[in-house]
């Protein structure tokens, strides 16, 4: 399917989505998916959609990344097929018929494909990390022993990389400390769907895990599937070939024979990890209480109490175990909250609607959200790291910022007065119409202020945030002069304002 019939077959589609979810709605485009954001809450579009919210996070960003490469050659390919697998996806729970023909590839090439690129990931690492004999060292810097012996009890010959999932190999790779050696390689305008080469690849190994996961449930892998990893193979395998960084042949991992492919599939799980870029140590606290309590019981019988108090003191241990797994979860639940926006001044202000997005900056996260017509901002599914991090706020529009920063709390209305830059001084320079020399001493009348010019001509005031405004209207006097008036002068804190008097 060519690129034109397949983005006129994705409009289409898209368009029969939006109509499903607001039904005054006909055609689909970035402008109407944000208003229908504010209109409809993301659990409810969710709903409708037959996904999660986390999901629908997702397939937003695979939106805005389809609308902005629409008219890139390099991309156009792949932000297509990406979409396409959502769309897959979704038409199946709508009963909206989204489907491919035919593939340029086969079912049989697509599974080859899956392998190779596990392969090549793990080759990767293992060229980045040192060889084979300094993988098992760097990783133990990054994970608990318990984690090195599952991977080592389940890996073959060829590593210890063998015994991971697909999104915990991927998770290594793109696991910031480890990327910064790899990026040079990956770094290509190919798959570069966005500002950064790391989320990129993150976005296409994500397609790649759930397509290997319709694999290792002996699904038939779909024509949007195969040709999506096709492309994804290619696109890939070509970076690699062209890198001067690194000797692997991703040709090489192609060849496999029909019994290999059978033992690979049988080998392959189901992985429902979602593939992040980071790295978290597995937390042994509960598996430690349980060590604690055989080793206990053990002694308890060696030294003959009664049976009644080794089951009172086990009820016990059961109950703090308990309790420990539901503080854990209690504690590490996502957040769900609420900025709402405000203007410090009336008359410095943008209209919410115009404001779009605004991006959410934490230590440890970074997200867009949307900002509806009121100037308030749903976040939903942040990890709960980031609790009590200091809420700080990109804008889309340069002339915005922030007053507050408040600290990151679950289930709140985080009050954030916002301010309009380049308000807080005003300058003005009055000079004779004729002769071009400075008015000294002529009188500035200007919001409640009154100011006189020196011998320069010059004047400035600074202005408190409650009494900014992006617009003014001055009235100039000076003896000798006519009156001057302007209205609705624009104000820049960096640049005077130049007025000329005439006798």
């Amino acid at each position: 399917m060519t690129n034109a019939i397949l983005k006129n077959t994705i409009q289409a589609t898209l368009n029969n989505i939006i109509n499903i979810i607001d039904k005054e709605t006909n055609e689909f485009n970035i402008e109407v998916w944000k208003k229908s954001k504010s209109k409809f809450s993301s659990n409810k579009i969710a709903e409708v959609l037959g996904i999660t919210v986390p999901m629908l996070n997702e397939f937003e960003e695979t939106i805005k990344q389809y609308f902005s490469n629409q008219e890139n050659i390099e991309k156009e390919r792949i932000s297509c097929l990406r979409i396409s697998l959502w769309l897959e996806t979704i038409s199946k729970n709508l009963s909206i018929l989204f489907a491919f023909d035919l593939a340029l590839s086969t079912e049989e090439t697509a599974v080859k494909q899956v392998r190779a690129l596990e392969l090549i990931i793990r080759d990767v690492i293992t060229e980045q990390l040192g060889g084979t004999d300094n993988v098992i060292v760097k990783l133990q810097n990054l994970f608990k022993q318990d984690v090195i012996d599952k991977w080592i009890k389940s890996a073959d010959n060829s590593g210890i990389l063998s015994g991971t999932t697909f999104s915990e190999l991927s998770n290594i790779l793109l696991d910031k400390n480890i990327f910064q050696g790899i990026e040079e390689i990956f770094k290509s305008s190919n798959i570069e769907l966005t500002k950064s080469t790391r989320d990129s690849l993150r976005y296409i190994l994500e397609d790649i895990r759930i397509i290997r996961n319709s694999i290792a449930h002996n699904k038939k892998v779909s024509n949007i599937q195969i040709e999506a990893l096709n492309v994804y193979y290619q696109t890939i395998s070509t970076i690699i070939k062209n890198a001067q960084r690194t000797k692997i042949d991703p040709d090489s991992y192609l060849d496999l024979t029909k019994i290999n492919m059978e033992e690979f599939i049988s080998t392959i799980k189901q992985d429902n990890q979602i593939i992040s870029g980071n790295i978290d140590a597995i937390k042994q606290n509960v598996e430690q209480i349980l060590t604690d309590t055989k080793d206990i019981k053990n002694q308890l019988k060696t030294n003959w109490v009664s049976k009644k108090f080794l089951i009172l003191y086990s009820v016990i241990l059961l109950l703090i175990i308990s309790l420990i797994i539901i503080f854990n979860s209690y504690s590490n639940r996502i957040i769900n909250t609420k900025i709402q926006f405000s203007w410090v001044s009336e008359n410095a202000t943008y209209p919410f609607n115009e404001l779009g997005k605004v991006t959410l900056l934490t230590d440890k996260y970074k997200n867009d959200y949307y900002i509806n017509s009121n100037g308030l901002v749903e976040l939903t599914n942040i990890p709960s790291e980031n609790l009590d991090s200091k809420i700080n706020l990109e804008f889309n529009n340069d002339n915005i910022y922030q007053i507050d920063t408040p600290n990151l709390e679950r289930n709140m209305i985080h009050s954030i007065r916002l301010s309009v830059k380049n308000l807080n001084k005003i300058q003005f320079i009055i000079r004779d119409y004729n002769t071009g020399n400075p008015v000294n001493n002529a009188t500035i009348n200007f919001n409640g202020y009154a100011l006189n010019t020196d011998i320069f001509g010059k004047a400035s005031q600074i202005v408190s945030q409650d009494k900014q405004r992006k617009y003014i209207d001055i009235e100039v006097v000076c003896k000798g002069y006519k009156f001057y008036k302007l209205t609705d002068i624009m104000v820049d804190a960096n640049k005077p304002i130049e007025i000329l008097l005439e006798k």
